[in-house]
């Protein structure tokens, strides 16, 4: 009986540690971690055109029989004139010459990539005439990168195409540069 008794006594001891053993392993079966969440804002990149600048040709005399350019680089407050193209040198002023100027903004030290208008040419007219505007170049080159306190000047300049006997008038046109985060 005695034998009995201590076999009923280690097997119980058994049935009550192997149910708290299992109890104890369901309970730690659960674990849990805590992660951050965060999210960066990214300034909007901004281009707008410098007040009172734009691409300017000046004032342009044509010849009769030929054909010419002028071009006006980039960051530039001069032309320079080939073919049947030359400055105006008369009584008036020879008109204002300027490369377009514009002023990037966005996040400090982030690049972006510049696009001008394609090699294919945009026109400008005086409502009945019409003269080709292509060969656009900026300053900086296809990237810019933003200063410390996130702005960077961009010029750009481009050539203008003459045909002989060009039409006077004053002629007017649009482009578009585009700016975009790398």
């Amino acid at each position: 009986m005695k034998t009995n008794r201590i076999l009923k006594l280690i097997t119980l001891s058994a049935a009550i540690f192997g149910f708290a053993a299992t109890s104890f392993a369901q309970y730690n079966n659960q674990s849990t971690a805590t992660s951050n969440a965060s999210a960066t804002i990214i300034k909007p990149l901004g281009i707008e055109l410098v007040d009172g600048s734009a691409l300017r040709f000046g004032n342009i005399v044509t010849s009769a029989t030929a054909a010419g350019t002028v071009v006006v680089a980039p960051g530039a407050t001069t032309a320079t004139y080939t073919g049947g193209a030359q400055a105006f040198t008369g009584a008036a002023a020879a008109g204002t010459r300027s490369a377009a100027n514009f002023t990037v903004t966005g996040e400090p030290g982030y690049t972006y990539a510049i696009t001008l208008p394609a090699d294919e040419t945009i026109t400008i007219s005086n409502g009945t005439q019409t003269m080709e505007v292509d060969t656009f170049k900026s300053t900086p080159g296809t990237t810019g990168t933003l200063s410390e306190s996130g702005s960077q000047d961009l010029s750009v300049g481009a050539t203008l195409h003459l045909v002989a006997n060009q039409a006077s008038g004053q002629y007017t046109g649009n482009f578009n540069v585009t700016v975009a985060y790398n």
